[in-house]
C-alpha cells in the first residue's frame, strides 16, 4: 500500500507487508509511480534470499498497483494479483494496521527525542526497522524477524533514537578532537551494522 505523507522531501510511503510474519518493508517516494519498482525489487530480493516464491500479491487496487510494468512482472512470475473493492480498506486490514503502527511509532520516536519534523523521514525508516523485532501476531513465541528470515535476530546494535553519538575522525594533529558529536537518527541501509548520525 502507498499512502500520501506531506513533507518537503517525501510525499509518499510505499509499504509491503508479508502476510505470514507481518514483516513490513517501506520505501520513501516522491511519486506514486515509483511504487512498482519498490515491489519488483522487494519480490526479487526476497525470493532470492529466502529461496521461496511469492504466490499472491494483495493490494487496494490503486493506480500504482495496476501499472502495466507491475502487472506484467506479476504475470511473468506467475503471481496472482488480488485487489480489494474500492472504498473497502477493511479488506486490506493487515497493511492498514501496519501503516497505523508505523506512524504511531514514528511519532513516538520524534516526541521522545524532541527532534523536529525535519527528521520525520528518518523516524519513519527507524520505526520500520524496529518493528521487525516485535513479537509476531501469528506466532507469539517468535519475533517478526525470526518468522520471516528463519533465524533469531541480534538486537545488540539497537540504540535510542535521538541519543548523543560520537563519530571517530582521522585528524592527525595530537590536539585535534578525535570525534565529532552528533545525533543518532537511524540504521544504515548501505552498511551492515552501520548507523546514520546527524552532525550539525
Amino acid at each position: 500500500i502507498s499512502f500520501q505523507y506531506q513533507h518537503d522531501k517525501v510525499k509518499y510511503v510505499s509499504v509491503i507487508v508479508d502476510e505470514y510474519s507481518r514483516k513490513g518493508s517501506i520505501k520513501l517516494l516522491n511519486y506514486k509511480n515509483e511504487t512498482a519498482d519498490h515491489i519488483i525489487n522487494w519480490i526479487n530480493q526476497n525470493e532470492n534470499r529466502l529461496n521461496l516464491k511469492v504466490k499472491e500479491f494483495h493490494s487496494d487496487g490503486g493506480g500504482e498497483y495496476v501499472a502495466s510494468s507491475l502487472q506484467e512482472f506479476l504475470n511473468e512470475k506467475g503471481i496472482k494479483s488480488i485487489m480489494t473493492c474500492k472504498g473497502t480498506p477493511q479488506h486490506n486490514g493487515i497493511a492498514e494496521r501496519f501503516n497505523r503502527t508505523l506512524f504511531n511509532s514514528s511519532r513516538c520516536l520524534l516526541q521522545h527525542s524532541k527532534l523536529s519534523l525535519d527528521f520525520s523521514e528518518l523516524a519513519i525508516k527507524t520505526a520500520a526497522y524496529l518493528l521487525q523485532f516485535r513479537i509476531a501476531v501469528t506466532d507469539k513465541s517468535k519475533t517478526v524477524y525470526e518468522l520471516f528470515y528463519g533465524i533469531k535476530p541480534s538486537i545488540k546494535n539497537l540504540k535510542v533514537f535521538g541519543c548523543d553519538s560520537y563519530v571517530h575522525t582521522n585528524n592527525n594533529s595530537k590536539l585535534d578532537a578525535r570525534a565529532l558529536r552528533g545525533i543518532f537518527v537511524g540504521y544504515s541501509e548501505l552498511r551492515e551494522n552501520g548507523y546514520e548520525i546527524f552532525i550539525n
